[in-house]
């Protein structure tokens, strides 16, 4: 490799590290910090966090906090027969104990799921534009001027 094909490559790879930063970082931050700042636009975001918090602890044992939990929609009758449609059968949900712990690990998978789409969804969105772009990568160049023998 000539010195400019390293200069390329280094190039390359510091632009890939870009992206990635971008897409698993800056992007996924932003957009929940957006969805933090919509939250907020109702009124005190402290005052929805206390009255959250106070909803999960009350008349909950010690260790446990307490959710909502719907029942499941009964099976039909009859074979063939088809239940109501869901907005029919939305029933008030009832508060059950759940241990902090588990509630916490459930929390932790969402949030998780919900970095991975936007994650995903810049990614996809960035080798879209890259795509499309005029001059998207300079390793064909390395590729094409090496020396053949």
């Amino acid at each position: 490799m000539e010195h400019s094909d390293k200069e390329l490559l280094k190039r390359e790879v510091l632009i890939l590290v870009r992206v990635l930063f971008d897409c698993l970082v800056t992007v996924p931050g932003a957009v929940l910090f957006g969805i933090v700042i919509l939250l907020s636009l109702n009124g005190s975001l402290t005052g929805q966090l206390i009255s959250e918090a106070q909803g999960f602890t009350r008349n909950a044992p010690e260790g446990m906090v307490m959710v909502c939990q719907t029942a499941e929609p009964s099976r039909p009758a009859l074979p063939g027969s088809f239940p109501p449609p869901p907005s029919l059968l939305a029933e008030p949900c009832t508060k059950v104990p759940v241990k902090t712990s588990e509630y916490a690990v459930q929390s932790d998978r969402t949030l998780l799921f919900v970095w991975r789409v936007i994650a995903v969804i810049a990614f996809g969105a960035r080798m879209v534009l890259w795509a499309f772009s005029d001059s998207p990568s300079n390793l064909s160049k390395i590729k094409f001027r090496r020396k053949k023998w």
